[in-house]
């Protein structure tokens, strides 16, 4: 029976981590290892997480504990010291679905496939279900050579996917120490030492909906997406994939400079504003598109739209268009 790696990165959850836990112990698949590494926490998860520890010793659960560092490298100390077959990442306020990982190994072991991806339930912080996300209505596996343009696109949220530890740890595979797009990060690595990946129907875990998660924070930290690019383009190139990297990554790159640079809405400055939009301008001109398919229309339509919001930089940079965009997203979210 191969073994399941759980890594778990906790920072300040103690609300949520003994669901996390539970959700894990309660599964009926018996061989797996339970790392959670705490990020410096400075609430009570560590208190809550040792007692947890003390009344369910029959479980193999360990606690490492770490400074204030980010849940990239949490999760590569819990991989440095995993033990496991297959590795599975889950978030301190995750909860997974009834029995899934005896499920999730035993396709992943019948197709034999280097990836397993799968679906998940959105829940808000009284877990209430608002949502769920799938990616196929009928399992299937994936040749990521022939569809690679197809899986670069998918969600790269960690806990809906069983990796393989092997492979990790064979290619040196790390979590960028990036401040933003962590998971999109390790996704896009791993995808590219693939050749075959399962999409299944079936739901995974529940992710929690956290108005505070990095996808929601509107700081300086957005700037980071580039070195996070960066970083995939260094590990594609080492490896040999450079091919792969400029075919394919740059046009996803621009889209994720375009989904951070308009969070400068949100910014009181219009100094700052601007030199947000500067900056991914700047940026945008160091990919490489040569490579890309240049008659699609996702690649006209996306460098048409980010380079005209850059020429329109003072429009798309006002007071009055910010205003105008914000209280439209404030409307829609109310309906």
């Amino acid at each position: 029976m191969k073994k399941i790696s759980i890594i778990i990165p906790n920072y300040n959850n103690e609300r949520f981590i003994t669901k996390c836990l539970y959700s894990v112990i309660n599964q009926d698949y018996p061989n797996i290892e339970i790392i959670v590494v705490d990020d410096g926490s400075t609430d009570k998860s560590v208190d809550i997480i040792r007692k947890f520890i003390d009344a369910h010793q029959k479980n193999k659960i360990l606690l490492v504990c770490q400074n204030n560092l980010n849940a990239s490298i949490a999760r590569n100390n819990g991989m440095s010291i995993a033990t496991g077959d297959y590795v599975l990442f889950l978030d301190s306020d995750d909860i997974l679905e009834c029995d899934v990982l005896s499920k999730m190994t035993k396709k992943k072991e019948k197709n034999d496939v280097d990836l397993l991806i799968g679906g998940y339930y959105l829940i808000n912080a009284n877990d209430k279900r608002i949502g769920e996300k799938s990616f196929v209505k009928k399992e299937k596996v994936a040749d990521v050579m022939g569809e690679f343009g197809d899986l670069v696109h998918i969600n790269p949220v960690p806990s809906n996917k069983l990796f393989d530890l092997r492979v990790i740890k064979e290619n040196n595979l790390q979590w960028g120490n990036v401040r933003i797009g962590q998971d999109l990060n390790f996704y896009l690595k791993y995808l590219s030492l693939c050749k075959r990946v399962l999409l299944t129907e079936e739901y995974i875990y529940s992710y929690r909906i956290n108005g505070k998660s990095m996808s929601r924070t509107f700081d300086w930290r957005i700037l980071d997406i580039v070195n996070a690019f960066g970083d995939i383009k260094d590990f594609y190139f080492k490896n040999g994939n450079d091919v792969l990297f400029r075919s394919y990554i740059p046009l996803l790159a621009l889209k994720h400079f375009e989904y951070q640079m308009s969070k400068q809405k949100y910014y009181k400055s219009h100094e700052a504003r601007d030199l947000i939009v500067r900056y991914f301008a700047v940026n945008e001109k160091e990919l490489d598109y040569s490579l890309c398919d240049k008659s699609s229309n996702e690649y006209i339509e996306t460098i048409r739209r980010f380079r005209l919001k850059c020429f329109l930089r003072r429009l798309f940079t006002s007071s009055i268009y910010c205003n105008y965009k914000i209280k439209r997203e404030e409307r829609l979210n109310d309906e």
